[in-house]
């Protein structure tokens, strides 16, 4: 019951601001699909080649296709594009995915700091027949981000952790998803950074992140070129007892959004966004 974990907001004030920042800054430009308790076969992502990937820990498909799709509709939107670096790539499986499906020789880089994930993700790369436009770098993405001269044939893309997370579950398990406090920590990472003008960032984040954080960040270094949002149930990672009870500590105070259903069940929202860093004036 929800009333075990923490008491409901007593009054409808208390949830406006997130939810008025992401209403009036995504939700009303983006196009929203309804994925709430749709079983996967049913959402039109997933598909055989998905089937035969290997996974790291984190093991979310949802998010996961959610992310390839994203991937997919910017190398559409950016055809120049020769080369896309994924910053915290894991297994690598969304760009590999829609690299395979646009049919380019676009080179992936794919970059993270776990050290198991660089098998999982060449073996994907090879069974792609990917093998000779992929690269695995095992270092820190904003580190690793210092090191390249970017250009208009490059994109950056991630799918960051971004769930407000508890300082008390810093155990493995929740590190894949684990945003900091308020779910913002590597997303304003990403936006944080000196990228030249117009580069193309690719940014797959959730109504768990504080929107006070990364919303004016948004607003005053990139355009927003593309917005979608998927309804989707709380899952294995936020069901969790001390998760929940952050996050409806968190929503009372107005700092993220989520929904609940007619069955009193949890809807939170992933966002894909194609942003593109503002023109030197």
């Amino acid at each position: 019951m929800i009333s075990a974990l923490i008491e409901k907001p007593q009054v409808e004030s208390d949830l406006m601001n997130a939810k008025n920042i992401f209403l009036e800054n995504i939700l009303n430009k983006a196009t929203i699909r309804d994925f709430f308790k749709v079983p996967l076969h049913q959402t039109g992502l997933t598909d055989e080649m998905y089937q035969s990937l290997d996974h790291t820990h984190f093991n979310d498909p949802y998010d996961t296709l959610i992310y390839s799709k994203l991937i997919e509709r910017a190398i559409e939107m950016n055809p120049e594009v020769k080369e896309i670096i994924d910053c915290g790539t894991g297994s690598s499986i969304p760009g590999l995915l829609a690299i395979k499906k646009s049919g380019k020789k676009i080179r992936l880089t794919g970059v993270d700091i776990d050290p198991d994930a660089e098998t999982i993700a060449n073996k994907n790369a090879t069974r792609l027949g990917l093998s000779d436009q992929f690269k695995f770098v095992n270092q820190n993405f904003e580190e690793y981000i210092k090191t390249v001269t970017l250009d208009s044939s490059m994109m950056i893309v991630s799918n960051p952790p971004y769930i407000a997370t508890p300082p008390e579950l810093s155990s493995p398990h929740f590190l894949p998803v684990n945003g900091g406090h308020d779910g913002a920590t590597y997303v304003k990472q990403l936006l944080l950074h000196d990228y030249p003008p117009e580069t193309t960032v690719v940014l797959l984040w959730g109504s768990l992140t504080s929107p006070e954080e990364i919303i004016p960040l948004i607003n005053k270094n990139y355009s927003l070129d593309y917005v979608e949002a998927f309804k989707i149930h709380f899952g294995e990672y936020t069901r969790d007892e001390q998760m929940r009870r952050h996050l409806y500590q968190l929503r009372s105070a107005g700092k993220i959004h989520f929904e609940m259903s007619l069955e009193n069940e949890e809807i939170q929202y992933v966002i894909g966004t194609i942003l593109k860093t503002k023109p030197e004036n």
